[in-house]
């Protein structure tokens, strides 16, 4: 027995030695799934600015700009290939404003939270950026007073999972469960107001001082005096108009110097083309013929006295006007319909919108008279 025990233990130590070694070889399929990101990860902004009336707050991530701003409403303003405002209704009164980024590394959706931090109370309303759609999926309240009486210390993280239109959010405070909510994608926000970047919004919301000084600085760039703080809305939505800037267009334009009455005119028409032809506009058809109307009260007397004395700045006279434009290139969709409005309206108490309205109908496919 001791002899075969020997030999058996012989046998499987030779047995042993003689197996080679394979080495494993790793999958690059298996190391690229194993180090896949994957759901929701935090995403912070570099930098918070509120502009110089504190009306809006502006986050600046490297990739983008997102604003938030207060008026009654809330205006959510999200920064991509152009810069688009959505409204929603829901307060932001009371509190310190934050805002909270987490991005899908896979799909590229991105989900922002905008905090409000009232101590003991934080409201979360829930916004998701997804295929170019901006939807507001909701608010989540997390009550922190129990947890306050015992630390001072407060930190809130989420972890967000997606499954097709169901998104999922875990709160966590201090590292620990503290609730979820479920939400799901419904019908996206419309876009409130467009504009070609963060500048041309916040300009709007500055306290700087739109007096002479300021709109000589921007003599050699009228657009962005002219497409942005002309015609706005209130907070309600409703027209509104800033005349001082049509007055001092009124009192400085010359035959050499016409560059706002050249960027008004051409803006004008542009909204005049987008309503008709392209069947978009942020502006009810009503409130396109006032502004026509209080713009071409201020461009066509300019034009009708300074063209004939410089060709050149005056476009050989194709430009600079407005109701030429309106009677030649419009005249079966807007003409009769126009002119019946300003009748209406008693022609908005303008002085010269009446006697405009005699001089563009004598405009014809040649040009002015």
């Amino acid at each position: 027995m001791e002899i075969k025990k020997y030999l058996c233990l012989l046998v499987f130590t030779l047995g042993f030695l003689s197996c080679k070694k394979v080495p494993v070889k790793q999958s690059k399929d298996l190391l690229s799934i194993s180090t896949e990101i994957k759901g929701y990860q935090h995403v912070s902004y570099k930098n918070k600015k509120i502009t110089d009336n504190n009306k809006v707050s502006i986050f600046e991530y490297n990739d983008k700009k997102i604003t938030i701003e207060y008026n009654k409403y809330t205006y959510f303003g999200y920064e991509a290939e152009q810069f688009n405002l959505y409204r929603s209704s829901y307060d932001l009164d009371s509190g310190d404003l934050d805002l909270i980024r987490y991005d899908d590394q896979n799909t590229k959706n991105q989900i922002f939270l905008v905090e409000l931090n009232d101590f003991s109370f934080r409201s979360y309303h829930i916004y998701t950026f997804q295929n170019g759609l901006l939807y507001y999926l909701g608010e989540n309240d997390i009550d922190l007073s129990k947890i306050i009486e015992q630390t001072d210390k407060i930190d809130v993280k989420f972890e967000i999972n997606q499954t097709n239109n169901n998104i999922t959010i875990k709160s966590l405070v201090n590292n620990k469960y503290f609730s979820t909510e479920n939400y799901k994608l419904e019908k996206p926000l419309n876009v409130y107001k467009k504009y070609n970047n963060v500048s041309e919004y916040t300009i709007q919301n500055s306290d700087k001082k739109i007096n002479d000084a300021f709109l000589n600085e921007n003599l050699e760039s009228p657009e962005k005096v002219v497409d942005y703080l002309i015609f706005t809305k209130d907070s309600y939505g409703k027209l509104l108009i800033n005349t001082k800037i049509l007055e001092y267009i009124q009192n400085n334009t010359t035959e050499k110097n016409n560059s706002y009455t050249m960027a008004l005119s051409k803006y004008v028409t542009d909204l005049i083309i987008n309503y008709y032809d392209n069947k978009s506009s942020e502006w009810t058809e009503e409130e396109l013929f006032k502004i026509i109307g209080y713009a071409s009260n201020t461009t066509d007397p300019l034009f009708k006295k300074y063209w004939k004395s410089n060709f050149e700045k005056w476009n050989n006279g194709h430009a600079g006007y407005i109701l030429g434009f309106c009677n030649t290139a419009y005249h079966e969709q807007i003409w009769n319909k126009l002119t019946i409005n300003f009748k209406k309206n008693n022609y908005y108490n303008l002085p010269h919108l009446e006697d405009m309205i005699w001089y563009g109908s004598d405009f014809d496919k040649t040009g002015a008279p």
